[in-house]
């Protein structure tokens, strides 16, 4: 018996050493795990990381685009007011030439009226003068 509880003991001792082994394997893999998950944890930080600088980024370009929409809403505001001006001074300028050509067809017509009346007047001059040449001959005639 003596024996065996020296063999027991050694064989308790090997299931111990053995025991022991396996805690400290185990303890060295959860070491690891641990690693891993921090190595895990922190590549998970950079991507958060990273995940706000693009957020931060979407919304610089949400932003420029708001802007980008605004002023190409007022482009487009101050477009359709100068097309409206455009058509204005067109219409205006319309009636400007109306008013012109209807001013020269009438002037065209006094210049006409105003030749005949000038005509007219050179003739009736002439007609005096020849009644003066007239009376002032029939004048000294009588005398």
């Amino acid at each position: 018996m003596g024996h065996s509880t020296g063999d027991d003991n050694s064989l308790a001792g090997q299931v111990l050493s053995r025991l022991d082994d396996l805690f400290g394997h185990m303890e060295r893999r959860f070491e690891q795990i641990d690693q891993r998950f921090e190595r895990i944890e922190q590549r998970l930080d950079r991507i958060e990381k990273r995940l706000d600088e693009h957020d931060k980024r979407f919304e610089q370009l949400e932003q420029r685009m708001e802007r980008q929409e605004t002023l190409t809403r007022h482009v487009e505001d101050m477009c359709a007011e100068l097309f409206q001006a455009i058509t204005n001074t067109n219409e205006r300028l319309d009636k400007l030439y109306e008013e012109v050509r209807e001013m020269r067809e009438e002037q065209s017509g006094k210049r006409k009226h105003l030749a005949f009346i000038e005509t007219k007047v050179w003739e009736h001059e002439r007609e005096i003068y020849l009644l003066r040449e007239q009376v002032d001959k029939y004048g000294k005639e009588k005398s």
